[in-house]
């Protein structure tokens, strides 16, 4: 998306100014709302999810869209839900691990090529979504995302388990056996994906903080 200068209401950092801090903007512009991403042009964003049962072909399917649309010329970031309870990046007995045991709310771990931000809890999706200002955002494995989807799945029933209104398409393993469900049209993600993000940039509307779409618990 083209990122003009800055908005005529003047209430949005420039993002070429070298004090400029992502976080702290991330947070103006959602607060700025849509006129000014309806006005810049800058905060052009839409999130999606692409969702299924394990191993329908969801981390090859947002794989696929994540990189047909940087063909493209698009930004994208990107979210991915872990259902492991025991799941944690952190190991005990590290550095980082001995922070949070002493007390520290808020540990990150800075490195030459990485930084790792780690909470101690589950972030609200709303709050992720504020560090964001990439074109478009995948969110792999947010069941509880309630948004525009892609459902994943073998079976029919399986897309029957899991079916709603905000549903625009199907891929994943059933693919290999239909082309179309109730309507909704099903790709292969390695081999349709062109015709997969046409659909999903023609559909996905810009996420202004939609309410309706937020997390429940699934």
């Amino acid at each position: 998306a083209e990122k003009p200068g800055l908005c005529s209401h003047g209430g949005c950092p420039d993002p070429d100014s070298r004090s400029f801090n992502p976080l702290l903007y991330g947070v103006l512009i959602y607060r700025a709302g849509v006129l000014c991403r309806q006005e810049r042009g800058f905060y052009f964003m839409k999130v999606f999810s692409v969702f299924g049962v394990s191993n329908s072909g969801k981390t090859t399917t947002a794989e696929a869209v994540i990189a047909e649309l940087r063909r493209r010329g698009y930004t994208v970031g990107s979210v991915k839900d872990i259902h492991f309870e025991a799941f944690a990046i952190d190991t005990e007995g590290a550095d980082t691990w001995r922070h949070r045991e002493a007390g520290s709310g808020l540990v990150i771990a800075r490195g030459l090529y990485e930084t790792d931000v780690m909470y101690p809890f589950r972030v609200p999706l709303e709050k992720l979504l504020l560090l964001y200002d990439q074109d478009f955002v995948v969110l792999e494995g947010a069941n509880n995302f309630l948004g525009p989807a892609i459902i994943t799945a073998h079976t029919e029933e399986e897309i029957d388990q899991r079916m709603r209104d905000t549903v625009f398409a199907v891929a994943g393993r059933i693919s290999e056996k239909r082309k179309e469900y109730q309507g909704l049209p099903i790709f292969d993600g390695r081999k349709h994906v062109t015709e997969l993000v046409d659909l999903n940039i023609e559909t996905v509307p810009e996420w202004t903080g939609q309410k309706e779409w937020l997390e429940q618990v699934i």
